[in-house]
């Protein structure tokens, strides 16, 4: 039973008792310390919580948010959902953070986690693609279906995680928004996706991501019944990451993904039909070779990551492929439409044609986008993705933040200068705000070099030379190394030549998933890992006895990007400076996350290397240092080789 709730006056009060008080052996809690910055945390959520006052807090590494916000939120009466970037934040919470909050304040609450639908098994798609691939040759596809359903008739979540496997084609076993029967399927009453859900709606405290929390909040804004229950509080955890998932909830999307999900859909529900319409068949296989076709294009017109559609557009090829594909589009739409009632399956087929061809047709009428929007082109896992998104969300975070008390939380939101960048970037600028910093000694446990270089940095002959620098501290190193990349073309060059000069495994991503990428660098007692991008943030590498830890250039968005040259247009407009207020501001908060793969724990020790010698050369050097915790900078490289080599033995 629980103890009554707490009136709003002594929530405080009761919070800063519970996580002060330093005989918590009694509890069953091992490990437990009293840190300062926690309670200074919890303090400042019990108030937000009491005034429902909208709150920012940036907290350090090794503060301990997670009880900071777990205790003051399970002491009061409010329903609240806590929102993550990632899975493993999600699965601590859930099965080790939410205990111990429980075992500190005695408050037996339900807590239930909520994944997006398509990490849950569709039993009724499972049965039904079995049915239809019993007739095909696809005897892989098959197989690994057997292995779901024999998986599945002893798992009592259908969370597909719990197979511990890649896995392919899973297209025929779960499903989207758009395929999903709902109440009207026969396999309802057993469904994982729907048993998650009744329990999240019974629950004190929910556990979702980011995406399916703003997912959630728009389908209600749109006045459509949510997957999430009615709740007042909001805790963003990992809100760091918060201004690039606004983007997307405020944008519009097209992607080769969901038109080649409804095409399998309609070929699967036509041969459960007897495959007996040639005009229906003959528009499926049209438009599903212009889409290839289109794709093909798109990837021979990209040189970076992303294009403008209007420049795309401007490639005549490119241009009656994307045309033939809204034609072919429509014809197929309304072909659906006219046999649509041959099948429930049939139908929700059309409606998610009909969504789809609207779309396409909205981003290609709006590519010559005014001012405050851009729309992209971008290749995402060999598909194409078509994009508007806006150049500043901020704009669009007003009505958000109404009706709720939200709490956003990170250990690293603020840079030399503040909150005020994350702050504009995520309309948050009325909200309360409190900065605590690390309990780390960064200066006394952290090493910090900056290699003289002389070659242009982001230049084949920089990564050359800065490899061939730092191969003694890599070899110094007896435990285990990371070098984060900006660039997929420096990665593939250091790896070819480290892989050939250095006496020690060397890890690349790309080469393997990133799962088991991570799991052989924990294995190894020794060995170095190269990354970009995904590594920058989100992976914790506590345990792993990473003790060298190399970025190898100030990481700036590149200018040409369409998305940041439309927000440096918009800032020049505004009569602000694009880098210094912009460009700027981005790269030191992406170098601070990147420098936080490091230190993990307080007895951790490393040594840190920024391979660009601007930070030496150029007035905004210390813009970045400033942005960095206090480290030990070293001036002699063969001082860091002999630290390096005590520290990793």
């Amino acid at each position: 039973m629980n103890p009554p709730s707490l009136n709003n006056d002594n929530l405080i009060d009761k919070s800063l008792q519970i996580l002060s008080d330093t005989v918590k052996g009694n509890a069953g809690i091992a490990q437990f310390q009293v840190r300062e910055g926690q309670l200074q945390m919890a303090a400042a959520v019990a108030r937000s919580v009491t005034t429902r006052d909208n709150l920012l807090v940036e907290a350090g590494t090794g503060t301990g948010k997670s009880l900071a916000y777990l205790v003051p939120v399970l002491l009061s009466s409010q329903r609240t959902v806590i929102s993550t970037g990632t899975r493993r934040l999600q699965d601590q919470l859930l099965r080790k953070d939410f205990e111990t909050a429980v075992k500190l304040s005695g408050q037996q609450k339900k807590i239930a986690l909520l994944k997006g639908r398509r990490n849950y098994l569709c039993p009724y798609r499972l049965h039904k693609h079995i049915s239809i691939l019993q007739q095909s040759s696809d005897h892989a596809l098959l197989d690994q279906l057997i292995r779901v359903r024999q998986w599945s008739q002893s798992s009592r979540t259908g969370d597909l995680a719990e197979m511990g496997e890649m896995l392919h084609g899973t297209w025929a076993f779960t499903s989207g928004p758009e395929s999903c029967l709902g109440r009207k399927c026969p396999d309802y009453q057993r469904c994982p996706l729907y048993r998650a859900r009744d329990q999240a709606r019974q629950a004190d405290i929910v556990i979702v991501n980011h995406h399916l929390l703003l997912s959630d909040l728009s389908v209600k804004e749109e006045g459509y019944e949510g997957v999430l229950p009615d709740f007042r509080q909001i805790v963003i955890d990992e809100a760091h990451q918060w201004p690039d998932v606004l983007r997307t909830y405020a944008g519009e999307q097209f992607s080769q993904g969901q038109l080649t999900s409804l095409l399998r859909d309609l070929t699967m529900e036509h041969r459960a039909l007897g495959d007996d319409d040639p005009t229906l068949k003959g528009l499926g296989q049209t438009t599903t070779e212009l889409m290839q076709r289109f794709s093909q294009r798109v990837e021979t017109l990209l040189s970076d990551s992303a294009m403008l559609l209007e420049s795309v557009s401007e490639d005549l090829t490119a241009r009656e492929l994307l045309d033939g594909l809204e034609y072919e589009l429509k014809r197929l739409r309304n072909w659906l439409d006219r046999i649509s009632l041959r099948s429930a399956g049939m139908q929700r087929c059309y409606e998610r044609c009909r969504i789809l061809t609207d779309r396409l047709e909205f981003l290609i009428d709006s590519a010559v986008s005014p001012d405050e929007w851009v729309t992209l082109v971008q290749r995402v896992e060999q598909n194409f993705v078509i994009t508007r998104i806006p150049v500043d969300v901020s704009t669009y975070t007003a009505s958000l933040y109404e009706g709720k008390n939200w709490i956003l939380t990170s250990a690293t939101l603020s840079l030399s200068d503040g909150l005020g960048h994350f702050q504009r970037q995520t309309g948050t600028q009325a909200f309360a705000s409190v900065c605590i910093p690390s309990p780390f000694r960064y200066q006394q446990s952290v090493c910090g070099y900056i290699p003289r270089t002389r070659e242009t940095p982001g230049s084949d002959e920089a990564t050359r030379e800065l490899v061939v620098q730092l191969l003694p501290l890599f070899c110094a190193n007896q435990k285990k190394s990371l070098m984060l990349f900006t660039s997929h073309r420096a990665l593939n060059l250091a790896a070819t030549m480290l892989s050939e000069l250095l006496p020690l495994p060397v890890l690349t991503q790309n080469r393997d998933p990133d799962h088991s990428l991570l799991e052989r660098f924990r294995d190894y007692p020794r060995a170095l890992l190269l990354a970009t991008q995904g590594f920058w943030q989100g992976v914790d590498l506590q345990d792993y006895q990473l003790k060298l830890l190399v970025i190898d250039k100030l990481p700036f968005a590149p200018p040409d990007d369409p998305l940041v040259a439309a927000a440096l247009l918009a800032k020049e407009r505004a009569g602000q400076s694009g880098f210094d207020d912009y460009l700027l501001p981005m790269a030191a908060s992406r170098l601070l996350q990147g420098f936080g793969r490091l230190i993990r724990h307080e007895n951790d020790r490393g040594v840190f290397v920024l391979g660009d010698s601007r930070v030496r050369t150029m007035p905004y050097g210390q813009y970045f240092l400033n942005s960095l915790p206090p480290l030990n900078w070293i001036e002699d490289q063969q001082e860091l080789e002999a630290m390096m080599e005590m520290i990793s033995k």
